[in-house]
C-alpha cells in the first residue's frame, strides 16, 4: 500500500463530513473503520521511502 491508498481513505473520510449525533450507525461504523484503515496504512507506510 501506497502513498496513493493514503489519499484514497483520506478522500473517502472527508468525503463522510464531520460527525453529527444523528447520523445513522452504518456510517459512524464506516467513519471509525476508515480512520482505523488510514491509521494502520500510514503506519506501515513509515520508512518505506526508497533512499537514491
Amino acid at each position: 500500500m501506497g502513498s496513493k491508498d493514503i489519499d484514497e481513505a483520506e478522500y473517502l473520510l472527508d468525503q463522510l463530513g464531520a460527525p453529527d449525533k444523528d447520523e445513522d450507525k452504518l456510517v459512524t461504523k464506516l467513519r471509525n473503520r476508515l480512520s482505523l484503515f488510514l491509521k494502520e496504512i500510514r503506519q506501515g507506510a513509515e520508512g518505506t521511502g526508497k533512499k537514491d
